[in-house]
């Protein structure tokens, strides 16, 4: 089987890629707002029927479409959100966030090939969003395609120097090619940006581990057990 990577934090990818009672009257905007609203502090099943609302009343609307197709694939709908991504991308072929949420689904749905080709799309439309080279890069190492995802880390972090998820999982791909010395190096830059987080300090042991450094080690298997309590 196919071992799967999802170094990003669960949030899952859906509810960090949106950053972004009762329903009321069924104007499009008040629908789409209150529905975003209700998914940015986490009531998913409020968000929907919001959003719902709001496709009813612009079957057309792009953003609605999306903004739905996100909830749907937090609620793990994924196959009906990969359906409503679709009506998106009818609408607007160029819309570079339904193709990266498309991607993000079919990711979760194992259909990596097709994820890679929706995240990459993404990318060549909107080249300046650092995102859209992380999730092409995280397709591309569930595709055991390792140099090209260490590449599509790399171009992330010329967009974006300082984004812990890109180090990450840099520094989890270099130490899977059996670079651990080097892996090492971009964990301890993802640490500085963002030390709570208990994975980042598991993959840390691993790589001072493989370089011998064992006691080092043991203390990282250690923060990590300690952040994970927390």
């Amino acid at each position: 089987m196919r071992t799967r990577h999802r170094d990003l934090r669960k949030l899952t990818a859906f509810e960090r890629f949106a950053e972004a009672t009762k329903p009321t009257a069924p104007r499009n905007i008040d629908a789409l707002e209150q529905g975003i609203a209700h998914c940015r502090a986490g009531r998913f099943d409020q968000a929907l029927s919001f959003l719902q609302l709001a496709v009813q009343a612009k079957p057309r609307d792009r953003g609605a479409l999306v903004n739905l197709g996100r909830v749907h694939a937090i609620l793990g709908q994924r196959v009906e959100a990969v359906a409503i991504f679709d009506r998106a991308l009818k609408e607007d072929p160029k819309f570079a966030e339904a193709h990266l949420s498309r991607g993000l689904a079919l990711m979760e749905l194992d259909r990596l090939e097709e994820a890679r080709q929706a995240c990459a799309k993404a990318a060549a439309l909107n080249p300046q969003n650092a995102v859209n080279f992380l999730m092409m890069g995280l397709t591309l190492r569930n595709l055991r395609r390792l140099p090209e995802a260490l590449d599509a880390f790399a171009h992330a972090l010329t967009i974006r120097p300082k984004f812990p998820d890109a180090l990450v999982n840099q520094g989890a791909t270099l130490f899977e090619m059996g670079r651990p010395a080097e892996a090492l190096a971009a964990l301890d830059r993802a640490l500085a940006l963002s030390p709570e987080v208990a994975p980042t300090h598991v993959k840390r042991a691993d790589a001072l581990n493989a370089l011998k450094r064992f006691e080092d080690a043991l203390a990282a298997a250690r923060r990590a057990i300690g952040r994970k309590r927390k």
